[in-house]
Formats: structure tokens, C-alpha cells, sequence
């Protein structure tokens, strides 16, 4: 397979997935793959924003409630965070499969891997917690400003409440700005180095180290390369769904126009006309309300889907010319023929060759 650039795996990796999710129409598969998709991108990232109980000095007995309700919800966290990393763990190896085999059918790739997904999933999680520590010193300088804005926002009692004229708000946005480029880069960085390790795990079934070992081989074959395809890829498909988005809003306008028209139709000639009309005006708006949603989101995940897969195809094309292994999958070499070469003639000498003629037009 020939070395793609991050710009020029942009082609096939296109025509692959166009071909395999929109090959003969067939919405059903469509709107399979593209579950498969949504699901792959489940665990990927978790961010749960658990609110602090905090004692109000309102009593030991509220306090210790409050502990008991926060070790629930964090309990439930914690089996809704391994539900997900599972089915999103085993998705993105059902996904891989698909794409690498052009095989659209689920149910067998979703067999194969069963066996390693917790591994798989063990590894994201090494790769997220990895991720945090190296990226966590760089919120150091932020903490201070956060700190002196919370504390001025929320005196304690007896304390002077300081007014908003007072707090250092130019601080604190950078600040603000600061722990939301560490977290997109965390996201970016995550992905990234799954989409590296993720071949040695579902081709070869490499252990933890070795599957690491494997991306970071891959990694060193053109650093400039890959660092360049991390920051391309993540700011096209955004501007693919920005693209997406507006479409789907002029898909929306043009959809709610007719029922729109034919609704103030309907409310002129009966707004007068009882109760009765009235009743009949509400069922019809919400039946047409129903179709537009019904048609909006099948037509959201079809897109959507496709632009997920799109983005997976991507990455694997990417490394194919990098990974051998990978890119026989993708594009397979042309098949070499086996040559046989003809009998020699016979020699004067030879009385026991074969009795081939001169010329093969002959026999």
C-alpha cells in the first residue's frame, strides 16, 4: 500500500466508506452502520460533573445523608462510566472490522472480539489516566486565579462580599481559556493515540505493552506527518459538522414550510369554527411534528454516522502505508502470477524426453 499523506488519504478513505455504507441504497444498513458508529464513539471521553455536598451546619444526621446520596450517585457514576467504556470499547473493534473487511454484517465482527475487549477497554483507560498526568502540571498557573475568584465570590461569614467591579475577570478568562484548550487537547491527544495502538490490538491482539510499543513504532515513521494529520483531522471534521449542522438547519426549514403553510391553512378556516376544530388543528400539528423530527433524525444519523465512519476510514488509511500489515487489508498488493516454465526440448541424445513438439501451436 503507497504512504498517504494526511491530505491524500482523504480521497480513498472517502470512497471506502461511501462505498460501504451507501452501496445500493439500503437505508437499513445505513442506519446500522451508522448506530455502529455513534456506539464506537461511546467511552471515548467521560465527563461527569458531579455537584459537592457541602454542610450548611444543618446537623450530623444531613451531613451523613448527604454522604450516603453522593457514594449512590458516584456509585452509579462508576457502573454507567464501565458500561459505556464497554459497549464503546467493543464498538470501535466492531467498526474497525467493518471498515478493514468491507463487511457490513455486525454480528460477526461483534463475536470475534469478544475476548479482548476488556483489554482493549483497559488500555483506553491507561492511555485517558496517562494522558491526564502528563497534561495536569499545565493547569498549575490556573489554580491560584481560580481560587482568589471563589474565594471573592463566596465570602465566608462575617466577611465583606467583594463587588464584581472588584474581581480580576481578565485573569480569570485566560485562565478559563487555559483549562479549555488543556481539556480539547486531552480529547485530541486520547484519541490520537488510540486510533495508533488500536490496529496492533484488533489485528494482532497485542498485550498492553506490546500494543503500545506497536502505535509508538508506527508513531516514529513520520513524526512530522503525524503530528500534522492530529491537528488536520480533528479541524476538518469540525468544519465538516459545522457544514452538517447548516445543512440539516435548511433540511429543517424546508421541511417545516409546507406543514408550517398548511397549518395556518387549517387555523384559518377553523379557528372559529369550536372546539372541536381546535382539537383537530393540535392532532394535526403534532402528526407533522413527529414526521419532522422522524425525518430529521434518521436524515442526523445517517450524516452523522457516515462522517464518523468517514473519520475512522481516515485514520486507517493513513497508517496502511505505514502499518504493512494493515495496508494489505486496505489495498491489496496486485496478485503476482505463478509462472510454470515450458519443458525443454527434446535433444538428439535424449531418447526419454517428453514428446513435446517445437511448436506448442501443434499439440
Amino acid at each position: 500500500m503507497r504512504v498517504y499523506s494526511a491530505g491524500e488519504a482523504i480521497g480513498p478513505a472517502w470512497e471506502h466508506t461511501k462505498a460501504l455504507m451507501w452501496r445500493d441504497r439500503r437505508w437499513g444498513r445505513l442506519l446500522k452502520l451508522a448506530l455502529v458508529a455513534f456506539g464506537a464513539e461511546l467511552g471515548t471521553s467521560f465527563n461527569f460533573n458531579l455537584n459537592g455536598f457541602r454542610n450548611h451546619g444543618t446537623g450530623h444526621a444531613v451531613a451523613a445523608v448527604m454522604a450516603g446520596v453522593a457514594v449512590v450517585v458516584l456509585f452509579l457514576a462508576l457502573i454507567f462510566f464501565v458500561v459505556l467504556l464497554y459497549l464503546g470499547s467493543r464498538l470501535q473493534l466492531v467498526q474497525f472490522d467493518i471498515l478493514l473487511l468491507r463487511d457490513p454484517m455486525v454480528a460477526p465482527a461483534w463475536e470475534r472480539h469478544g475476548p479482548h475487549t476488556w483489554r482493549w477497554a483497559g488500555l483506553k483507560v491507561v492511555i485517558m489516566i496517562g494522558t491526564v498526568i502528563v497534561l495536569l502540571p499545565l493547569l498549575i498557573p490556573a489554580i491560584p486565579i481560580f481560587v482568589a475568584f471563589f474565594k471573592a465570590a463566596q465570602p465566608t461569614a462575617g466577611s465583606t462580599p467583594v463587588p464584581l467591579s472588584g474581581i480580576h475577570w481578565g485573569a480569570f478568562f485566560v485562565a478559563f481559556a487555559e483549562v479549555f484548550a488543556i481539556v480539547i487537547a486531552a480529547v485530541l491527544l486520547i484519541r490520537f493515540v488510540t486510533s495508533l495502538v488500536l490496529p496492533g490490538v484488533a489485528l494482532e491482539d497485542l498485550r498492553f505493552g506490546d500494543a503500545l510499543r506497536r502505535g509508538w513504532d508506527i508513531f516514529r515513521t513520520d513524526v512530522p506527518g503525524m503530528l500534522w494529520f492530529a491537528v488536520l483531522q480533528p479541524l476538518f471534521l469540525m468544519l465538516m459538522g459545522l457544514m452538517l449542522g447548516l445543512g440539516l438547519l435548511l433540511m429543517f426549514a424546508v421541511l417545516a414550510l409546507p406543514f408550517g403553510l398548511l397549518g395556518y391553512l387549517v387555523w384559518h378556516s377553523v379557528h372559529a369554527a369550536g372546539t372541536a376544530a381546535w382539537f383537530l388543528m393540535g392532532t394535526l400539528g403534532v402528526v407533522a411534528g413527529v414526521i419532522i423530527l422522524a425525518i430529521m433524525g434518521c436524515a442526523y444519523l445517517a450524516t452523522a454516522g457516515t462522517l464518523l465512519m468517514f473519520a475512522r476510514a481516515w485514520s486507517l488509511y493513513f497508517l496502511g502505508g505505514r502499518y504493512p500489515l494493515l495496508g494489505q487489508y486496505l489495498e491489496p498488493g496486485p496478485a503476482v502470477p505463478v509462472w510454470t516454465p515450458p519443458p525443454s526440448l527434446p535433444r538428439d541424445e535424449d531418447s526419454g524426453g517428453p514428446g513435446f513438439p517445437a511448436n506448442p501451436a501443434l499439440a
